[in-house]
């Protein structure tokens, strides 16, 4: 390329291109019309270039991505048409808005409309380019694509919302649940479960507000993930009660970390002045329940703890789970580790 060329371009780049505008990629054969795009979407958009569609998709594969790419249909090696396909076919570049650019008669017809809109173009301008078309057109799909991404972002975040606890940002029981599931149908070996059981809740709520109750419930998530590892799963399994999935952990180290955790959990929490107990139960719940459903397994647990007599709540639990086929019922028992 003549080096007054390269001179135009790296000025129409330097002249548009500022990281707090939307950034359009320029993808034409000729300097001299990627200047003329560049100038014409000064100062709203900065601009970037590239001279072929190798070039383009070399540019696209690495760094961060345009908001926007005008794209030359007729240039040499790679015509726009093909460019446009690489690029919708590649997760990482494939929701980027293209319009195409061209000075052909290609774009004229029905065909050639319906041609470039499958190809994957959100619409199409021709030349000589008109810049007040072009920065409009331009401004329209950028807009689109940032309420598209917004969207996004919003269902996302409502999909967070729905599978985690709004108190303790731990996964609730339908996530926690889903998750065991999938292990179990993958084959993998059912987790030990270690079920925390609140007992004192109830009454922090009922003597002292849910505000102090919501408190004591995120202290205690923040003490038990200070005795777990990193990978093990915790979640919030109902109002008072937690569930710890133990990858690859047998009954007896099982029991030495809910211990370790009854140890934790049993420290009083200093909450607004007061020094409050969390009053926890812990049940271990050994991978070789009687091969029943997580769930099954889960529920049971929790009645049993519940079922403790005051006089012997807290500490750790080890539970077993009890079938009658008979009478198609089951429940789980409970020994004091």
């Amino acid at each position: 390329m003549p080096e007054s060329e390269k001179a135009k371009l790296e000025a129409a780049k330097s002249e548009s291109a500022q990281p707090a505008r939307p950034r359009v990629l320029i993808v034409d054969d000729r300097a001299a019309n990627i200047q003329i795009m560049a100038k014409a979407l000064a100062p709203e958009f900065g601009a970037e270039f590239a001279l072929s569609g190798e070039q383009a998709l070399d540019k696209l594969a690495v760094g961060d991505l345009p908001d926007l790419i005008l794209l030359d249909v007729l240039m040499p090696d790679m015509d726009g048409y093909e460019v446009c396909r690489k690029l919708k076919a590649e997760p990482r570049t494939q929701d980027i808005p293209v319009i195409f650019i061209t000075a052909g008669k290609d774009l004229e017809s029905d065909m050639g409309a319906v041609l470039a809109l499958l190809a994957g173009a959100v619409d199409f301008i021709h030349k000589p380019v008109n810049p007040q078309v072009l920065r409009q057109r331009v401004r329209t799909h950028v807009l689109l694509r940032k309420r598209e991404q917004a969207l996004q972002q919003l269902r996302e975040d409502m999909a967070e919302l729905a599978c985690h606890d709004t108190i303790t940002g731990l996964p609730n029981r339908p996530l926690l649940l889903d998750r065991l599931q999938q292990r179990e149908q993958h084959g993998a070996t059912v987790d030990t479960l270690l079920f925390i059981h609140l007992y004192e809740l109830a009454h922090v709520r009922a003597s002292l507000g849910p505000q102090a109750a919501e408190a004591l419930l995120q202290a205690v998530a923040e003490r038990v993930r200070g005795c777990m590892h990193p990978q093990a799963l915790l979640a919030r399994y109902a109002d008072g009660q937690f569930v710890l999935a133990l990858d690859d952990a047998d009954r007896a180290t099982a029991t030495a970390l809910a211990e370790s955790i009854a140890s934790a959990l049993g420290t009083p929490y200093a909450l607004d002045e007061r020094q409050l107990s969390a009053g926890a139960s812990i049940g271990v719940v050994p991978a070789d329940a009687g091969n029943l459903p997580i769930e099954t397994r889960l529920d049971r647990a929790g009645r049993a703890l519940r079922r403790i007599p005051p006089a012997d709540a807290g500490g750790v639990h080890l539970l077993d789970m009890i079938d009658d086929a008979a009478a198609g019922t089951g429940e789980a028992s409970s020994v004091r580790a």
